[in-house]
């Protein structure tokens, strides 16, 4: 895989579209085998910050939400060789939120650690 800022880029456009699609098994093909996923707490009955370590965790976390009539949509990314920042817009029926990514990737280009955060 590629590395730099174009393919970060393109590497998060891709996943997201995977997520938002529903196709929690291509989401998680994104990850490191042993990746992190952080994030704020965003289902029912969550709270604090939610941890999945490793492909197998993040995918079961990923099948357990589900999908959504959400659409993650990129606005800003800020990256160097191994890591990216990044802001966009959640796009849904009833109201729109924010969202925030710190991600760092492996070698291969495989996302190593993604922390999220959302806002509305």
């Amino acid at each position: 895989m590629l590395v730099g800022p174009a393919a970060h880029r393109s590497l998060l456009t891709r996943y997201l579209e995977a997520f938002d699609a529903g196709d929690m098994a291509r989401a998680a093909s994104f990850f490191a085998a042993e990746g992190e996923y952080l994030r704020n707490a965003a289902l029912p009955g969550e709270s604090g910050v939610q941890r999945y370590v490793g492909r197998r965790q993040i995918l079961a976390a990923f099948e357990r939400r589900g999908r959504r009539d959400t659409r993650h949509v990129l606005e800003v990314v800020l990256s160097d060789a191994s890591r990216c920042l990044a802001r966009g817009a959640l796009v849904r029926p009833d109201r729109s939120g924010l969202f925030l990514v710190d991600v760092s990737f492996d070698r291969e280009g495989r996302i190593d650690r993604y922390v999220a955060a959302t806002v509305g």
